[in-house]
Order: C-alpha cells, then sequence, then structure tokens
C-alpha cells in the first residue's frame, strides 16, 4: 500500500497489531484498526458507542463538529441510526454499539467498501476482500470464478458476492449485523411518493449539496475534473459558486484528437470564465507498483484505473478531486433512461453488468427478490445504480484511489440527496431536467457553453425512447461479448 493510503481499515475481534495499520480504537467487543489519514470521531454514552469513520456533515444545517456526539444522542437502536444517517453526506462508515450488539452502516453509496466474512469463516471485516481473503487464508470458489473471468476485472460482480465463498460485500441500503454476522436491507420509502418536478427536486437538494460541498472544503484543497458532459458541469456550477478561484483539469487520454469534445468544451469554459485549467495525459505508474496491485489483487483489478489514479495523484496529490458520478446515475438515469419498470429484469442487469457467464443471472434474481420481499419503492432501475453501479462498480475503483493515497468525493452522496431525485420521473430525468435546474440556480452562465452530443448513429438510435435503449442494451451485450469471448478463445 501506498504510504499516505486513505479509507483502508480492518474490524477484528482481537488487539493483535497489524503491519499495514497505524492506529486501534475499540468498539463493542471489537477492534477497528486504520491508517492515520483518515479521521476517527467516537462518542460514547450510557452503555452504546457511535464511531465515524471518514467525513461526515449534517447536510441539512452543514454542521459537522459533534456529529458522532448528536447522532448517538438521537439514536437509541440501530433504526434510530439508519433514520438519522439518512441527514448525513460525505465518505465514511459508521460504527454503533449498544447491548444487543455492534452494527456497521455505510455512506449512501457504500463508497468506503466493507466487506465481511460469513458464517462459516473466522471473523474479519476489512475494505477489501483480498485483505480478508489472505489473512484467513480462503481460495476463490471455482463457480464464483468463473462469474470473475467473465467479464473484465473492472467490472463489478454481481449482487454483494466475491470469488471467495467465505467473503461477502455490503451494499447500500444495508446495515451489517456483526453478532449475526449478516447483511439487514433498510427500506428508504415504505409507501409510494408523490412525483415531484426537476425543479422542485433541484430546490430541495441544492442546499444540502452546497452544505456537503463546504465541508469537504474545510478539511482539503479541492480539484474539479470537467469533460464536455452535464454531470461535471453541475459539480463546476457549485464548486464556482462557493469559490471562483476553483481550478478544473480533464485528462487527455492517448486515443484523443485535439478536437475531442472532451478536451475542446473544457477548453472554451476555462476561457470563457477565466477559471485555472490543465489538460493532464495519461501517465503510466512505475512497473514496480503494477506488481504491488497484482501480488494485492490476485484475482485481477483495473490496470486503466490504477493508471488514472497515478495520474490524478501526481498532478493533485496534495488535495481532493471531486467526481460528479451521482449525478449521473441517478440525476439522468444513464445507465437505464426511462425503460418501462417491467423490463427490470436479472437478464437485463446482467447487460448493465458486463459479465457474460449465466450463472450470473441467478445472483441478480436473488437481488430482485431480496428488494421486493422488502416492500422498497424506490424502482429497480435506481436501486441497481446505486447499489451495483455505486456500491461495487464504483467503490472498487475508489478503493484503488484510496490505495494511493489520492481522496475521490461527490457532493451528491447523501440519502437526502439522491432519493427526492428518485421521485423526479425518469422520463424527465432522462432529458437532464434535474441537471439544468441546478445549473439555472447556482451558476446559469454555464449553460452558454454547448454540452457534448452522442458520437455515433448508434446512440442516437438508442435514445430514441425506452424500448429502442432496451433493445440496444442487449444488441451491444452481444456484441461486446462475442468480442470479449474471441479476445480471451
Amino acid at each position: 500500500m501506498h504510504s499516505d493510503c486513505v479509507f483502508l481499515y480492518s474490524v477484528e475481534e482481537t488487539v493483535q497489531s497489524i503491519a499495514e495499520y497505524e492506529a486501534v480504537i475499540p468498539i463493542g467487543k471489537y477492534q477497528l484498526k486504520y491508517t492515520k489519514n483518515t479521521p476517527v470521531t467516537i462518542f460514547r454514552c450510557e452503555g452504546r458507542e457511535l464511531l465515524i469513520y471518514g467525513y461526515a456533515v449534517d447536510v441539512m444545517d452543514g454542521t459537522y463538529e459533534s456529529i458522532a456526539e448528536k447522532l448517538l444522542k438521537n439514536s437509541k437502536t440501530i433504526e434510530d441510526v439508519i433514520t438519522c444517517e439518512a441527514r448525513l453526506g460525505g465518505k465514511y462508515l459508521l460504527l454503533y454499539s449498544d447491548a444487543t450488539g455492534t452494527y456497521a452502516v455505510p455512506d449512501a453509496t457504500a463508497s468506503i467498501p466493507f466487506c465481511y466474512t460469513a458464517e462459516n469463516a473466522p471473523f474479519l471485516c476489512a475494505c477489501d476482500s483480498a485483505y480478508i481473503a489472505k489473512k484467513i487464508g480462503a481460495e476463490p470458489d471455482a463457480k464464483r470464478l468463473k462469474i470473475r473471468n467473465m467479464g473484465d476485472p473492472s467490472q463489478a460482480m454481481p449482487y454483494n458476492i466475491t470469488v471467495y465463498k467465505e467473503i461477502e460485500q455490503l451494499l447500500p441500503n444495508h446495515y451489517y449485523s456483526f453478532s449475526e454476522r449478516k447483511a439487514v436491507r433498510f427500506v428508504n420509502f415504505t409507501e409510494p411518493k408523490t412525483p415531484r418536478t426537476p425543479e422542485a427536486a433541484a430546490m430541495q437538494t441544492a442546499p444540502l449539496i452546497e452544505n456537503l460541498l463546504r465541508f469537504y472544503r474545510q478539511h482539503f484543497k479541492l480539484y474539479c475534473p470537467i469533460t464536455s458532459g452535464r454531470d461535471s458541469r453541475v459539480v463546476l456550477s457549485f464548486m464556482r459558486s462557493v469559490d471562483k478561484n476553483v481550478e478544473t483539469y480533464t485528462i487527455k487520454h492517448d486515443h484523443f484528437s485535439d478536437e475531442e469534445p472532451d478536451l475542446a468544451i473544457p477548453k472554451q469554459i476555462s476561457n470563457a470564465f477565466s477559471i485555472q485549467h490543465n489538460v493532464l495525459y495519461d501517465t503510466e505508474p512505475p512497473a514496480q507498483m503494477y506488481r504491488e496491485f497484482e501480488g494485492w489483487f490476485e484475482m485481477g483489478y483495473s490496470r486503466r484505473t490504477l493508471m488514472l489514479a497515478y495520474t490524478v495523484k501526481s498532478a493533485y496529490g496534495d488535495g481532493a478531486i471531486i467526481n460528479g458520478d451521482i449525478m449521473g446515475q441517478i440525476g439522468k438515469c444513464s445507465l437505464h433512461r426511462d425503460i418501462p419498470e417491467k423490463f427490470a429484469t436479472a437478464k437485463y442487469f446482467r447487460c448493465k453488468l458486463h459479465n457474460y457467464s449465466k450463472a450470473s443471472v441467478a445472483y441478480l434474481e436473488e437481488w430482485i427478490a431480496e428488494i421486493k420481499a422488502s416492500k422498497e419503492n424506490v424502482n429497480l432501475f435506481d436501486l441497481f445504480s446505486l447499489e451495483n453501479r455505486m456500491g461495487r462498480w464504483a467503490a472498487q475503483a475508489n478503493l484503488i484511489y484510496s490505495m494511493l493515497g489520492q481522496p475521490n468525493l461527490n457532493i451528491f452522496n447523501s440519502r437526502s440527496i439522491i432519493y427526492p431525485w428518485t421521485l423526479v420521473p425518469r422520463k424527465d430525468r432522462k432529458l437532464s431536467k434535474i441537471h439544468t435546474a441546478l445549473i439555472q440556480m447556482k451558476d446559469p452562465s454555464l449553460l452558454n457553453v454547448p454540452f457534448g452530443t452522442d458520437k455515433n448513429i448508434f446512440e442516437t438510435i438508442a435514445k430514441w425512447n425506452g424500448i429502442s435503449y432496451y433493445f440496444a442494451s442487449f444488441a451491444k451485450y452481444c456484441i461486446e461479448k462475442c468480442r470479449y469471448l474471441y479476445a480471451h478463445r
């Protein structure tokens, strides 16, 4: 691991020192072992404890200095903690302990991964399944390894599984019970909610986004990546609303031409608004770093993500970067658009998982069944984007940034921001109406610079309507599967 790594930890029952971690703090009958570059706050009262690992703020009022005390005083049970956590935003893991046991609660998208061992394995929780596997001597399960090998290592595994039978990963909208050694789903909307207009959703969430951004600025020097798209433009509008001297950047990948919209449009923005803007070039990590990651992630990892993280770390290692992931996944339904809900099936979600194994379908069916049994009223498309796309795919990318010591933050990472957006009809969201409303509120002049457009006729046709997008998703999946199988024949 990099010497200044962040957001890396383990939770154990023993007090033995572990070389990978620098500090230990007890919570219940367990020990949190962590790297000192990530803050820990804990409050104890009347036999109860609440620990916050990472950065958390009350997005409703912007307070954060006594947040652990505030949460504990308002919580008598784990259910109370879940209710109070909805007000929080940031990048964190909560650990709560009372007479009934100890529990872990991730942030809204589980951006700090939480992996745990099954009942038949030695107890250990940590930010990475590979770490746990090494410590308990777990070997890949043949069936799960086949699923892993039928897709690129950069893609997520289905549902909550890892390649090890003994290890699973906690998804957003779940908490973990240490005593029962299982994940428990909680529900956001117990009853159907009234649809909301994009403008109303923007009005409700804009102050919360700004509170979260101001909180990050208290702790980090912030840098803003921008492209030709709408997600980063929303981030920029908020960044400029709190700091006119914001510094932006774009990465010029090797395959980009000078006319690439993701290069040309940011340049237009920087010229029009006198923004300090830098173009970074793909920077290959040293060979030794690749070897270290290959030794750590024996089942594979995204070399491209490591290169991107290293490129950013080389330029902005003195601060944190702000990504716009949730804005695209939920704000404009970028993964599913307005596909009719009756098409939210396991086989469709396998397309979006980019996994070519038949066995992955069974796990996705299990995930769908769990949600339906819970009576959750958030639609399956949004939940897939949150729980799989953000909770698994984005989280494993964030882990690589964390191992290099590069904080990668999100100004939308709060249930109080995300779930009001899910109330806006997807036919409105796919047109980026929430994006437009937020930019109009914070920095309307940014709307004068054009956005990028679809790159080919296939994308244009696919986006005609929900049905065309549904069939285009399967067509793309079949093409990608053929290419993958040919390359790995």
